[in-house]
């Protein structure tokens, strides 16, 4: 399906949003994006490493700091993005290439020297991935008044993937570092909740790959693997990583430092102080039911576990679930099945906890998004054994 002003650079606020995920199989859910727009691949270098040395918890910031460094520049309605653990996918207007990729330029400068991790970006235009015999097609998933999700489809995604990865045609698409840190606004971005306790006993990270030659026959894959999922869990909703068992805030928060360093590139005594104070209301709020200015410690909660990604698609499915070992292992079981079938490939990380990243544009109208995956890995991990399978 095409839309009348999909040359617009509202292609994607202007689009009808879907109240329901299981969409993601149905094709008149998304929207061709124009030629002219172009798919931004962000990721960390060596992210299993970091991971092995328990530098998950940074790699998750910096994965989310690349949403929020292009939010920062464009216009955040304008704009649609998934996130993958440690990066992003984004697919943006013309108008917005050059204020994005300087804004993710200056943010792999900032990982480099701060983190010492390499942040990899790569901008491939729409037009390039058609004429390799993709396509890039857009859906958009409601989550509350003003909070939407965007979800991706036709192959075009993991193509952009591929080739701002690969050695040949990676230095094409790359968006080279700068240092111009001005460029750079991602105080929207913070990380003060506690992990995530999951209330069934296991955290999951996964990932689903349908199989197949054509489109069609893929989105026919992928309502079987849901259906399948289904059968196993009941309604994922159901398992929300954010629900009142997992949800913990404590003062001071843990992600202090973390959160200072990513949004200043330092440690300055006035920035952690800012999240100190804030924090305390914050904590105050939740802990006695209160409203701080336009910060309604309550209503908040509830917007929070609308408003959370914890089911995701951009290729693939995503999804990150609280779950019981018993249903781990019969996802494990009934998703073996499909692939012995070659219908699916899939990647499952289990953690005893969650990560939760918040986007925060603006209290008043209760417009936040919050990023969330499973700790010890999360997606990072579910990919490496995805990856491992589609080799195999």
């Amino acid at each position: 399906m095409s839309l009348n002003n999909n040359h617009s650079v509202c292609f994607y606020s202007d689009l009808p949003a879907v109240q329901n995920y299981f969409d993601v199989t149905d094709q008149a859910a998304f929207f061709a994006a124009p030629d002219d727009w172009t798919v931004v691949v962000a990721d960390i270098v060596g992210s299993t490493k970091a991971v092995a040395e328990g530098r998950y918890r940074t790699v998750n910031m910096i994965g989310a700091a690349c949403i929020t460094a292009a939010l920062g520049v464009f216009s955040e309605t304008v704009i649609a993005y998934v996130f993958g653990g440690d990066g992003a996918t984004l697919l943006i207007p013309p108008s917005a290439v050059d204020a994005v990729c300087g804004a993710l330029g200056a943010l792999q400068s900032r990982s480099k020297r701060v983190f010492g991790m390499e942040l990899r970006v790569g901008a491939v235009p729409v037009a390039d991935i058609r004429a390799r015999g993709r396509d890039v097609r857009v859906a958009k998933l409601a989550l509350s008044p003003g909070n939407d999700l965007a979800l991706f489809s036709g192959g075009g995604f993991s193509l952009a993937d591929g080739l701002v990865k690969s050695a040949e045609t990676g230095p094409k698409y790359a968006v080279p570092a700068n240092d111009r840190q001005d460029l750079l606004d991602i105080s929207n971005l913070s990380c003060r909740w506690q992990r995530l306790k999951p209330g069934a006993g296991t955290m999951i990270a996964l990932l689903v790959a349908a199989q197949g030659s054509t489109q069609a026959i893929r989105n026919e894959n992928y309502a079987i693997a849901l259906r399948r999922i289904q059968d196993v869990i009941g309604d994922p909703i159901s398992h929300a990583p954010a629900n009142d068992r997992s949800l913990t805030f404590v003062w001071p928060p843990r992600g202090t430092r973390l959160e200072a360093l990513m949004v200043d590139g330092r440690t300055r005594i006035g920035r952690i102080c800012h999240i100190l104070m804030q924090a305390a209301f914050q904590w105050a709020g939740h802990k006695y039911g209160k409203k701080f200015g336009d910060y309604n410690a309550p209503a908040y909660k509830e917007e929070l576990k609308r408003n959370t990604d914890f089911q995701r698609f951009d290729d693939m499915i995503r999804f990150v679930l609280d779950c019981g070992d018993e249903d781990v292992l019969a996802l494990r079981r009934t998703l073996g099945e499909l692939e012995e079938r070659n219908l699916i490939v899939y990647g499952l990380h289990t953690a005893r906890r969650g990560l939760m990243t918040c986007l925060v544009f603006d209290l008043k109208t209760s417009r936040h998004i919050h990023f969330v995956d499973a700790d010890e890995g999360g997606f990072t991990l579910a990919a490496r054994e995805l990856k491992a399978k589609m080799k195999g």
